[in-house]
């Protein structure tokens, strides 16, 4: 698995310099036809008999440090969204009329009669940077910027790098036989470098992009910001936290394992992940939350056996000990904090009975905390706000869960779910609160205003 091999200074610009002569070949294929053959990706990596397939499996557990189980079941769930129906889904569902992406087409809406046609963002290859914590997204990324017919410069995350390689590889085979495969091979181009570090394939991606897509913290994106032109369009997508709400309807035991596969597929670290699930239930409803943190674990520690956790790090490692620490000496202090956990860190669960706001250290880590009511979630959440992108629900009947999901959204929350629907959203999903493909273009309207 080679991608594109280029590596050393003077990458990033020699690239930028072939996808700048691969845009009006680009330009020149329909977007049903982008999708069909990116659709081919997403077959080909779900094919258990393509020999693609099997190289990607054996080599994500290493680069994304998680265990064979975790890289076979996040391909699966990203793979099956880069499928040519799931990316027919998504263009149609972004566009009124997605034949926009290829021509003019007429605007019903406008009271005299118009034209629309959408263009790429800017004129000219779109820099993606993507960050390493959870593998697909920098693939993920890839494709809606050549589904909107702009050529992509992508800088994987340091563990996000077999999928995009495998993009790559898969799209010059195809191309061996067919002629806009091979454009959109050319179309796309990969190369690494460590951020913030001032090298010189940084500086010339940023220098040389027509715009840039950028994934990260705060601090990523605002070094992104000051580094571009004040006119380069600057796509964001920064820290985001999950969250679940379990209300007094909900069947425990069901609840604990929905969370403890969400939980456990990207061993939190995706911006879906749950870290903190809140219990609405009386004034100081302390046992019902302690009997969810209970069953969590148990079902936590059930999944360690059929579907490990991948290796912590020495950093997280110490975060994990140092929380389970506090927690016991919480709970020695009188305060009701309970603490669970695997022998080796594995997993833990910890019942937090203060109404506050307990992020995630990462790896399999819960906190489960009782809330009185739903004011009193919505206060506790409201500095999360613009943080916050999924939140996974049980235990509320179709009323009380729309009025719910109305509180969530008007603080800031993307998308509210099922607790057994929030790992892999699907391509349509309202990313950052924004259709992704519409955020990648510009619209141009011609005739009467």
């Amino acid at each position: 698995m080679t991608g594109h091999p280029d590596a050393g200074p003077g990458s990033a610009a020699a690239a930028l310099g072939r996808l700048r002569d691969a845009a009006a070949a680009l330009r020149g294929t329909r977007w049903s036809d982008r999708v069909r053959i990116l659709g081919r990706v997403g077959a080909r990596l779900l094919d258990a008999g393509d020999p693609m397939r099997a190289r990607v499996l054996a080599a994500m557990p290493g680069d994304a440090r998680m265990s064979p189980a975790q890289a076979e079941r996040v391909l699966d769930g990203m793979a099956r969204d880069w499928t040519e129906p799931r990316l027919d889904t998504l263009v149609r569902v972004e566009f009124e009329d997605p034949d926009a992406l290829d021509r003019w087409v007429d605007d019903p809406r406008a009271p005299e009669g118009r034209r629309l046609r959408a263009f790429p963002l800017a004129p000219g290859p779109g820099l993606h940077i993507c960050a390493g914590s959870v593998p697909g997204v920098s693939v993920s990324s890839a494709i809606r910027g050549l589904i909107v017919g702009s050529p992509v410069l992508l800088k994987p995350g340091g563990g996000d790098r077999v999928l995009p390689a495998a993009l790559i590889d898969i799209l010059e085979e195809e191309g061996e036989v067919e002629t806009a495969a091979r454009i959109l091979a050319d179309a796309v181009e990969c190369v690494e470098w460590t951020g913030g570090a001032g090298s010189l394939d940084e500086t010339e991606a940023l220098d040389g992009a027509a715009f840039v897509v950028v994934y990260g913290g705060g601090a990523t994106i605002e070094a992104v910001r000051r580094a571009v032109a004040g006119s380069t369009p600057v796509v964001e997508y920064g820290h985001r936290m999950g969250v679940a709400v379990v209300g007094r309807g909900a069947d425990l035991d069901t609840a604990a394992k929905a969370l403890a596969a969400a939980v456990a597929v990207f061993d939190q670290r995706g911006c879906v992940s749950p870290q903190q699930v809140f219990t609405l239930g009386p004034l100081g409803g302390t046992e019902r939350a302690a009997e969810l943190a209970a069953r969590s674990s148990e079902a936590l520690a059930a999944l360690e056996g059929s579907f490990p956790s991948g290796p912590l790090d020495e950093g997280l490692a110490g975060a994990v000990r140092q929380l389970r620490d506090a927690t016991e000496l919480r709970a020695l202090a009188g305060d009701g904090a309970q603490v669970w956990g695997g022998d080796d860190l594995e997993w833990t669960v910890v019942l937090d009975p203060e109404p506050e706001l307990r992020p995630s250290c990462g790896g399999r880590t819960i906190h489960v905390t009782p809330v009185g009511s739903e004011a009193d979630l919505e206060r506790i959440l409201l500095p999360l706000g613009p943080h916050m992108q999924t939140v996974g629900v049980d235990g509320f009947d179709a009323g009380a869960a729309q009025g719910l999901a109305e509180r969530l959204a008007r603080i800031g929350a993307s998308r509210v779910v099922p607790l057994d629907r929030i790992a892999f959203p699907p391509p349509w999903w309202i990313h950052d609160g924004q259709g992704p493909l519409r955020r990648l273009v510009r619209w141009s309207a011609d005739g009467p205003v």
